[in-house]
C-alpha cells in the first residue's frame, strides 16, 4: 500500500514534468502560424517553444568535429510520411530550442516531439514543405532592417548604404533541402540552383547571383544585385520560394554616396542622428490631420462619410536608438511595400521609448486666431479632435486645405518651449474610396488619386484579422510619390495577407484600406530635442473584405 501511495503522489509530478511544445517558427522570419506564408522547410533551422524541454539555462553545441543529435539529454524527433528523423539541435533551454530539420524528412503533414529526462512530449503538428525562406534581420525578430552585408561582410546601414548595381548578401534559412551532411560544417557550399527562388527590392526583381547554404548547415546565404532606380533608407525586400513568400524586411539604399535619404530624413539628418554613435535620441512630432472614413450602409442604414480633424503632439526618447527603431518597423517601407503579421494576444513590441514631458497645456492656434487645447493623454502625448457627427462641433481644417496652424508646447521637465507652424495640406482624393468593398488576395490592386501637395508621400495601408476571435492580424504598407497619381499593390503583398473576418448578421467587412497623404516634414527646434518635425496629413479610409 505504501508503494501504491508513493506512485500516486509521484504521478502528478511526472505529468507536470513532461515536455510540452506550444509552437514552432522559422528561426529568422518568425512568421506567424495562421498566415498564408507560414511553413517549415526541409533543411531549415526552426525554433520550438514550450515548457520543460531541457535543463535550466541555455546549452549550446559546436562542431567538434560534428553536431550531435542529442544535447544535454534532449532529443527531437520529426515524423512525416511514415519516416522519423532526428532533428539536430543548435541550442536547448526549458522554454525554447533551435534545431536543423533534416533535409531528408519527407514534405507533408508532420509532427514533432521532444524527449528530455526520459519523458516525451505529446506530438505537435505542423506542415513541412520543400522551401519557405526566412530573412535574418538586425533586430533578430524578422522585422525592420535586414542583416545584410556588402562583399567585404560589412553591414549595410543608413550611413553605409548599398547602391544600385551593388551585390548585397542576405542571410536566412528555409531555401530547401541540401545534400550535405547536416551535422558538419560544409567545406564547399553549392548554389541550390534546382530550387525555385526569386528576390525583390522595392518591388523590383533583383538579379540573384547565389542562393544556397553557407558553411553552416541550415544557414542560407543569398547574394543579389540591387536594382537600378532604387533609393531610400527603408527600401523593401523579400524572397519568394515557389508558393511561399518570406518575411518583408528593409534595406538602406543610396542613389549616390553611402548615406541614404528618405522623404522624412535628409542625408544630413541620417548622418547627424545615426552616424554619430548616439545611444538615445529625443524626438518631437506635431501632426495636423484630416480623416475621411467611408462607412457602407448595412441592414437598411444609409452609407455615410465621417470627417474628423485632429491635432497631435508627441515627444519621445528612443533608447537604444538605431536604424531599426527610427523609421518604419512594422509600418511601411519607402520605396516598396512591407507586410507584418502578429498574434493579437502577444503583439509586436515597440522599441524601448521614454515619454518626454514638454509641459502643459499644449495648444493649437487656428487661422482665425482662436485656440484649442490638446488633451494630455499621458506625459508625452497630447491630442485634440473633432468630427462632423458631434453635436455642435465645428471642423477646424478648411475642406480644401489652407490656413496657418500653430502648435505650442510651453516646456516641461524634459523639453523646453516647442513651437511650429504649418499650412493644412490640400486633401488628397482617393478615387476608389466610395466604390471598393472587396480586395482580392490573388491579384494586384491598383489605387488612384488626385490632389495633394507636390513633394509629399502617399501611403497605402491595409489590415485584416483572421481566426475564430481575430487572433491573427496582418497589415501591409506601400509608398508612392504624390505626383504619381497611381500605385499598384503587388499580388505577392496581398497574397501575404490573411482573409479577413466578417461580422454577423450582415457579413460586415472588418478589413481596412487606407490611402494617406503626408507632406514633407518641416523642422522645428526646441531645448532638449534632437529632432523635431511638423507634418500635415490627410487620410481616406474604408472597410473592405480581403478574399
Amino acid at each position: 500500500m505504501s508503494r501504491l501511495l508513493l506512485l500516486a503522489l509521484l504521478a502528478p509530478a511526472l505529468v507536470w514534468a513532461q515536455p510540452r511544445i506550444t509552437g514552432i517558427q522559422n528561426n529568422y522570419s518568425y512568421l506567424v502560424p495562421g498566415t498564408p506564408n507560414f511553413a517549415i522547410a526541409q533543411g531549415s533551422i526552426f525554433v520550438l517553444y514550450g515548457s520543460n524541454m531541457a535543463p535550466a539555462g541555455v546549452t549550446q553545441q559546436g562542431f567538434n568535429p560534428s553536431l550531435a543529435t542529442a544535447l544535454a539529454g534532449v532529443s527531437i524527433k520529426v515524423t512525416s510520411g511514415g519516416v522519423t528523423k532526428d532533428a539536430i539541435p543548435y541550442y536547448v533551454s526549458p522554454q525554447q530550442l533551435a534545431a536543423i530539420l533534416p533535409s531528408s524528412t519527407p514534405a507533408g503533414a508532420a509532427s514533432i516531439t521532444v524527449t528530455y529526462n526520459g519523458a516525451t512530449s505529446p506530438p505537435f503538428a505542423f506542415t513541412l514543405v520543400r522551401s519557405a525562406f526566412g530573412i535574418l534581420t538586425m533586430g533578430g525578430n524578422g522585422l525592420g532592417n535586414a542583416a545584410a552585408q556588402d562583399a567585404s561582410y560589412n553591414f549595410i546601414t543608413p550611413t553605409s548604404a548599398a547602391n544600385p548595381g551593388q551585390a548585397v548578401i542576405f542571410w536566412g534559412t528555409g531555401l530547401g533541402p541540401d545534400p550535405n551532411d547536416e551535422t558538419r560544417l560544409i567545406a564547399s557550399p553549392q548554389n541550390l540552383a534546382g530550387l525555385p527562388f526569386e528576390f525583390y527590392i522595392a518591388n523590383k526583381p533583383a538579379r540573384v547571383l547565389y542562393h544556397g547554404r553557407s558553411t553552416f548547415p541550415g544557414l542560407d546565404q543569398i547574394v543579389v544585385e540591387v536594382p537600378e532606380g532604387v533609393s531610400g533608407c527603408y527600401a523593401s525586400a523579400y524572397a519568394k520560394t515557389g508558393d511561399y513568400i518570406s518575411n518583408f524586411v528593409s534595406l538602406p539604399v543610396a542613389q549616390n554616396g553611402r548615406v541614404c535619404q528618405d522623404w522624412f530624413s535628409s542625408t544630413d539628418d541620417v548622418q547627424r542622428l545615426l552616424g554619430t554613435g548616439k545611444t538615445e535620441v529625443n524626438m518631437g512630432w506635431f501632426y495636423l490631420a484630416k480623416f475621411k472614413t467611408y462607412v457602407a450602409g448595412l441592414g437598411g442604414q444609409q452609407a455615410q462619410t465621417i470627417t474628423q480633424d485632429s491635432a497631435t503632439a508627441q515627444f519621445l526618447r528612443y533608447t537604444p536608438f538605431d536604424a531599426s527603431n527610427w523609421g518604419s518597423v512594422g509600418g511601411f517601407a519607402n520605396p516598396g511595400c512591407v507586410v507584418t503579421a502578429w498574434r493579437t494576444q502577444s503583439p509586436f513590441q515597440s522599441p524601448v521609448m521614454k515619454q518626454l514631458d514638454a509641459g502643459t497645456p499644449v495648444t493649437l492656434t487656428l487661422p482665425d486666431g482662436s485656440t484649442r487645447t490638446l488633451t494630455r493623454q499621458n506625459i508625452s502625448n497630447h491630442a485634440f479632435s473633432v468630427t462632423d457627427t458631434t453635436a455642435g462641433a465645428q471642423l477646424i481644417i478648411p475642406e480644401l486645405g489652407g490656413g496657418t496652424f500653430r502648435f505650442r508646447a510651453p516646456g516641461g521637465a524634459d523639453v523646453g518651449v516647442a513651437e511650429a507652424s504649418i499650412t493644412a495640406t490640400p486633401p488628397l482624393v482617393w478615387n476608389e474610396h466610395l466604390t471598393i468593398n472587396t480586395v482580392s488576395r490573388n491579384a494586384p490592386l491598383t489605387v488612384t488619386w488626385r490632389g495633394g501637395t507636390p513633394g509629399g508621400l502617399v501611403i497605402i495601408q491595409g489590415g485584416a484579422f483572421a481566426g475564430a476571435s481575430g487572433e491573427v492580424f496582418t497589415a501591409f504598407g506601400c509608398t508612392a510619390p504624390v505626383e504619381a497619381g497611381t500605385f499598384t499593390v503587388p499580388r505577392d503583398v496581398l497574397a501575404s495577407m490573411v482573409a479577413s473576418m466578417t461580422l454577423p448578421p450582415f457579413n460586415a467587412a472588418t478589413g481596412t484600406l487606407l490611402v494617406q497623404h503626408f507632406t514633407l516634414p518641416a523642422r522645428f527646434t526646441a531645448p532638449g530635442l534632437d529632432h523635431g518635425s511638423i507634418v500635415s496629413v490627410s487620410y481616406n479610409a474604408t472597410q473592405v473584405h480581403y478574399r
